[in-house]
């Protein structure tokens, strides 16, 4: 078994590699992991926290200015 060593940043849960180990498409490899971000010594708890601060920063309903309007608006259009 050979191995090589490269840095890259996952994109939409995907990996690019660089044009040197183009080669090995289709090839049966064992992938190996390190990061600099402590994602494994993360609890559960602490995870959930993390996601939902994270959903605070998406601001999926900022455009929202009465929520009672808002949800007959919505209940309106299942009639």
């Amino acid at each position: 078994m050979n191995a090589l060593e490269f840095s890259t940043v996952i994109e939409h849960g995907q990996i690019t590699l660089p044009d040197e180990y183009k080669s090995l498409e289709n090839t049966l490899v064992r992938i190996i992991i390190l990061s600099e971000k402590e994602f494994l010594k993360t609890n559960p708890k602490e995870k959930l926290k993390n996601a939902f601060k994270d959903l605070k920063n998406i601001k999926s309903f900022h455009k929202i200015d009465n929520a009672i309007d808002w949800q007959k608006k919505v209940r309106d259009e299942w009639k």
